[in-house]
């Protein structure tokens, strides 16, 4: 009778419905929708996702994939009327995931990764207080990971990221930030990315985003050298993705390497892609006027009267009225230029040099503008064959030609000229432009830095960083970007030789 009995609660309690336990794990089926998420084929990576969730609806990794993939989707169609839907699937997500499992790292670095991405998301869309909230508890829910599982390899990748911005907020708003505890260490936010990088080796989904993790940092520092000199050693074509090869071509342009950037930018078939990705028209547009190509407008006008984001529209109007200064079309060019006041405040970089360009109190000289696009595209033959034209010892009533003249001529001799001679141009660019309101003294004097370094005359180098930070231009986001870059550089300098 005993046995019986217990025979029949054993019976009774394997019959009965197990419990669902909540984990999170990344298969091989989420790295590869991942991949896809990266490659912009947004649809199939839908279709894995919901494959995944019928076969293990417990893995809640699931569910920071698909917030992943709806973030990817916003961003690329640029579509403000799907924002608000994001975050309400968003939200959803959240309170799905609330207490399943808290005890695993995965959880708190997950809930922290997708805070962090919706509040960036926030900000772009215009939302800042929401978006900072946002940010804030991402790092609070981090830090608490980190303090309580220091090895969690997923802790690096966000850890890391928010270590960089952290420490190059801007001074202005840096005392508010460091209030709230949002302080890092650039050092510290390299290390972690790096490290979480070679963790990922042989993962071809979370080490492809783990370039687009660092590529990020680098720009946020205004690092494009460093940028370069990791993709060129780390990228590997055979796992690349639309989204990681797109940004290699961009640190490739940053670079100045024009032509290679945008042969990189022809391996990517736009029939393959699921969605439009007009970013690349944009780079392809920005080369193209680099090169002085007579169809570059075609490829400006694709992106402005296409992409539905906001950003880039200044720099594209702006761009396109100097195509048509340097095609002799006065009208058109009156017209772009007037267009760069019309769209809304400026966020990011490129617009914000817009609206210091259309702003400067004297005409565009077009030697010196065309000279400045070849420059830019690394065309210093042909840009030295422009600026003979230019002759600066005739009367000149605008000192800024003149300086930008010899930063120009400066830059070109760094690539064919001696250490002697360019160091020369650019103390002549400094000494004569210190005291104008213009950047290009100052850009002059990173320059030089630069050049200094490259020879290993590091005491020379640390001197003309200091110099470009300390130049008074004009406070604008010529001179933030100049004083970043300066900054990143002696940072670099101290760490490998330290000033006695």
């Amino acid at each position: 009778m005993k046995k019986s009995w217990i025979f029949a609660l054993l019976l009774l309690l394997f019959s009965a419905p197990l419990k669902s336990f909540a984990y999170y794990e990344i298969t091989k089926e989420c790295e590869t929708a991942l991949m896809e998420i990266l490659d912009l084929h947004l649809q199939n990576a839908t279709k894995i996702i919901n494959e995944e969730k019928l076969k293990t609806p417990d893995n809640y990794f699931l569910l920071y994939l698909e917030n992943y993939k709806d973030l990817v989707e916003i961003l690329v169609y640029e579509d403000k009327s799907s924002y608000k839907a994001y975050l309400e699937k968003f939200n959803a997500r959240l309170d799905k995931m609330e207490e399943k499992n808290p005890s695993t790292p995965y959880y708190r670095a997950l809930r922290a990764e997708m805070m962090a991405q919706t509040g960036l998301i926030n900000v772009l869309n215009g939302d800042e207080v929401s978006g900072f909230v946002k940010i804030f508890k991402a790092n609070k829910l981090l830090k608490v990971n980190f303090k309580e599982n220091p090895d969690f390899y997923l802790n690096k990748k966000l850890y890391g990221v928010f270590n960089v911005v952290f420490d190059n907020i801007p001074p202005v708003v840096k005392w508010a930030t460091t209030m709230l505890g949002l302080v890092g260490s650039t050092e510290d936010g390299f290390n972690y990315l790096r490290s979480y990088k070679t963790e990922m080796e042989g993962r071809p989904g979370l080490y492809s985003e783990s370039l687009v993790y660092l590529t990020f940092a680098y720009r946020i520092v205004s690092d494009d050298q460093g940028a370069y000199e990791m993709l060129k050693r780390d990228y590997v074509p055979s796992i690349s993705t639309t989204l990681g090869t797109y940004l290699y071509a961009l640190v490739l342009y940053r670079n100045g390497k024009n032509d290679e950037s945008l042969d990189l930018l022809y391996t990517l078939n736009p029939d393959e892609m699921e969605v439009p990705f007009y970013p690349i028209i944009q780079l392809i547009a920005r080369e193209k006027l680099n090169r002085l190509d007579v169809d570059s407008e075609v490829y400006w006008l694709q992106y402005l009267n296409n992409s539905k984001n906001e950003n880039y529209k200044k720099e594209s109007c702006n761009m396109l009225s100097y195509y048509y200064l340097l095609n002799d079309n006065e009208e058109k060019y009156i017209f772009y230029r007037n267009m760069v006041s019309t769209y809304n405040k400026a966020i990011i970089n490129e617009d914000r040099e817009a609206d210091v360009e259309i702003n400067r109190p004297y005409p565009v000289n077009i030697d010196l503008l065309k000279a400045h696009f070849l420059v830019s595209g690394s065309y210093f033959d042909k840009a030295d064959s422009v600026l003979g034209n230019y002759n600066p010892d005739e009367n000149n009533p605008i000192p800024a030609y003149e300086i930008q003249y010899y930063l120009l001529k400066g830059k070109i001799s760094s690539k064919t000229g001696s250490y002697k001679e360019t160091m020369a141009l650019y103390k002549l660019a400094i000494d004569k432009g210190r005291k104008l309101k213009e950047h290009y003294a100052a850009e002059a004097a990173l320059m030089a830095g630069i050049l200094a370094n490259e020879n290993e005359h590091f005491d020379e180098a640390h001197d003309y960083y200091k110099l470009s930070q300390s130049i008074n231009c004009d406070n604008n986001i010529y001179r933030e970007t100049i004083r970043k870059n300066a900054k990143t550089r002696l940072r670099k300098l101290r760490y490998l030789y330290p000033q006695p």
